[in-house]
């Protein structure tokens, strides 16, 4: 299952790492988001082996099963609406 993911924070760097390292078997992290690319993302990305976008379009366009939310309430409101019409799931954190 290809899992994208907004938030490159402490929580969304915790999924990923986990996922990264075969926590969740079938689950590959297809894509990471942070609006500013910052040095935190891109080290995750280069852990993970997932690229990095600014916008959340460009994540979508990966094709994704799952997007999974762990910025804040403001990304959920939105990126909710564009991650569910894309057919992805969404998982709040």
């Amino acid at each position: 299952m290809r899992l994208g993911l907004i938030g490159c924070g402490s929580i969304g760097s915790r999924v990923a790492l986990e996922i990264a390292r075969g926590a969740v078997p079938g689950v590959e992290i297809a894509g990471l988001t942070d609006p500013r690319c910052s040095p935190a993302a891109q080290r995750l990305a280069e852990l993970t082996g997932a690229p990095v976008f600014t916008d959340v379009q460009a994540l979508l366009a990966l094709r994704l099963a799952v997007v999974l939310e762990a910025a804040s309430g403001d990304a959920v409101r939105c990126y909710g609406g564009p991650v569910l019409e894309s057919g992805a799931d969404l998982i709040v954190v």
